[in-house]
């Protein structure tokens, strides 16, 4: 090691961050601490070092994010640092991304899009109707008019009404911006206001969007799990059965036709066993003491 280096740099696309560290990290640099725009190195000369990132929807301490940091460590990249819900990891192969794995980070730029983009719509909406409401605003002849300052004794309180005054003049003049092709009308104000919203959150949408768009374009890298791949494991079903064995080896034949049965058998296993002489003598001695009996 042949020191520490400390960069500062600001990023909004992950995709970009993982890039300049990728950069750094061909040239020996090794990530070990992010804090804020902060990046903590220490230089090993010699390697060569490859990142990427992974938001976790969930608590860093909870089991499923614990899980994901040993499934990485076993494939030999170990997390090396940490930012909010962002997850560094560090390798000295190119770096692997499970399907699960993109597909948060996908939600991660795809939620605030959309959202921002409902926003955008909702203001644009609002601004058509209140444009269209125009003509019959002026026909009742709901206009706006500047009002004339008058000043106030008390010099405190009269250098508040300036400042209003004039924070409603700049107000009145951006107003009569659009007021010069919509008239002075209330829902022309309204206009007013709802056009820089539509732009801010319209802009909000294409940056959030632009990002996921780049994440929409990666691919996983990583080998499939079961779980992605959402197979039962073998050990649930209890695996195939091994070639050449049968499936039940102690099951007996399932017909009446028994090739066992067909096998030629000699006249000595065949012929019925003789009692025993014992056997045969006790049963003598019964039957004559039963005949005695009767006759008596």
């Amino acid at each position: 090691m042949a020191g520490g280096v400390t960069k500062s740099k600001h990023f909004f696309s992950a995709v970009h961050e993982t890039k300049w560290l990728n950069g750094l990290g061909r040239k020996g640099y090794r990530l070990w601490a992010v804090n804020g725009r902060k990046y903590a190195f220490s230089v090993e000369e010699g390697k060569s070092f490859n990142y990427t990132m992974e938001w976790q929807d969930c608590a860093i301490d909870s089991p499923e994010s614990r899980e994901r940091v040993l499934e990485k460590a076993s494939l030999g990249e170990p997390v090396c640092a940490q930012r909010s819900l962002w997850l560094y990891f560090v390798s000295e192969h190119p770096g692997s991304m499970s399907k699960k794995a993109l597909k948060k980070n996908r939600a991660h730029y795809r939620n605030p899009f959309l959202f921002f983009l409902i926003l955008a719509l909702i203001c644009a909406g609002l601004a058509v109707y209140h444009i269209k409401s125009v003509p019959f605003l002026e026909s009742e002849g709901l206009t706006i008019t500047i009002p004339t300052f008058k000043g106030n004794e008390n010099p405190i309180l009269d250098l508040l009404l300036r400042l209003v005054y004039g924070l409603w003049l700049v107000a009145y003049n951006y107003f009569l911006l659009f007021g010069h092709f919509l008239g002075n009308t209330l829902a022309t104000a309204v206009v007013s206001v709802l056009t820089p919203l539509f732009l801010v959150f319209l802009t909000l949408a294409a940056v959030w969007g632009t990002e996921w768009a780049r994440w929409l374009r990666m691919k996983p890298s990583e080998p499939e799990s079961d779980e992605d791949m959402d197979v039962v494991p073998e050990e649930e079903t209890g695996g195939p059965p091994e070639e050449g064995v049968p499936e039940n080896v102690f099951a007996g034949p399932e017909d009446e036709n028994d090739p066992s049965e067909d096998i030629p058998r000699t006249e000595a296993e065949t012929a019925e066993p003789e009692p025993e002489a014992g056997i045969a003598e006790t049963e003598g001695e019964s039957e004559s003491w039963k005949s005695q009996n009767t006759q008596s």
